[in-house]
């Protein structure tokens, strides 16, 4: 549901880089859940949270419909080409985001491309 106080929500390091494979991706689900829950989110901060590829995947789809989300964080969140063209793809579905920051990723040529 809809939780109207809550439009920024910060869970940068909030992940330890010991949580990968499965449970990274089951915290994107997670993550993804809660942009399609919260319709009035405006950022969403996960800097430094290793989140993986899968998981970023994840949440890109769901920031691609979000209605209110100006601003995505994914610093640090070992994303790869597979991520990148998943945020390029949200980017062409989301006329809101305002700012997105994606440094220290492991991004390549494809993902650039993308």
């Amino acid at each position: 549901e809809n939780h109207p106080g809550i439009q920024h929500l910060d869970l940068s390091w909030a992940l330890s880089e010991s949580v990968t494979g499965a449970a990274a991706e089951a915290c994107g689900a997670a993550l993804a859940q809660v942009l399609r829950r919260n319709q009035v989110l405006e950022a969403l901060l996960l800097t430094e949270d290793h989140l993986g590829t899968e998981a970023v995947i994840q949440v890109a789809d769901a920031a691609s419909t979000h209605p209110s989300l100006t601003r995505l964080e994914l610093n640090y969140n070992d994303m790869k080409d597979e991520g990148a063209a998943a945020v390029a793809k949200m980017l062409r579905s989301n006329s809101k985001l305002e700012i997105l920051c994606l440094h220290a990723n492991q991004i390549g040529a494809i993902g650039i491309e993308a």
